[in-house]
């Protein structure tokens, strides 16, 4: 055995929720669908908020956003970010620019999060340093707040509502299913998905403060 597949072989006993860390390249696939589809959201919300101080904010934001190099989605990638924005697109335009805000959030830490259980951690590359374009979405529902006291309660409800959701998504995206543990995939896999899944919600809260909103 090779002192690379000794390392590897000692990160995956003493964290076997490692062992269920989607490959590399699946990885940045998930990131450039997700880059792909923000892109997409932002141009329809652009249209449907053109009346609104929101409109002209879209469309900068989307400029933000990278487009991906590689030019569409993999059958696999398209089912399962279809699977996530069929329980988190928002009902309503203000909605879904949260959901981009707060449901992407909760992607990219997943996709960094499993690229950082391997020995040697996995370098995704730049695609997923979206700092910029979720900066943007804060400064415009800062805005929408302060015009309209009334939706950041509203506002508030969805965003505890779809983190839920996107988290019980990354765990799919490990191959374990919905109400599942992941000991039945990987013997003593489930503690480490639970604490997985307790940083992507940490950071949720964090997402949600910076909004001051109630996680």
């Amino acid at each position: 055995m090779s002192s690379d597949d000794e390392t590897q072989s000692s990160a995956t006993e003493s964290n076997p929720f490692a062992q269920l860390a989607p490959a590399p390249q699946h990885l940045r696939d998930v990131a450039a669908g997700t880059l792909r589809r923000a892109r997409s959201s932002f141009g329809d919300l652009e249209r449907e908020l053109s009346t609104s101080p929101e409109g002209e904010e879209m469309a900068r934001i989307r400029e933000l956003v990278p487009a991906p190099a590689n030019g569409e989605d993999s059958d696999l990638v398209t089912k399962q970010l279809d699977e996530l924005w069929a329980r988190v697109s928002g009902r309503n335009a203000y909605e879904q620019l949260l959901s981009l805000f707060i449901v992407n959030g909760i992607v990219r830490d997943a996709l960094v999060g499993f690229g950082e259980l391997g020995e040697p951690p996995v370098d995704l590359g730049d695609e997923l340093d979206w700092a910029p374009w979720h900066d943007a979405i804060i400064e415009t529902l800062k805005a929408l707040f302060e015009r309209d006291i009334h939706v950041d309660d509203r506002l508030a409800m969805w965003g505890r509502r779809i983190a839920g959701d996107a988290v019980v998504w990354a765990r799919q995206l490990a191959g374990i299913e919905p109400g599942k543990s992941a000991d039945s995939l990987v013997e003593g896999a489930e503690a480490g998905a639970e604490k997985f899944a307790g940083v992507l919600l940490a950071n949720h809260s964090r997402r949600m403060n910076a909004l001051k909103l109630a996680a």
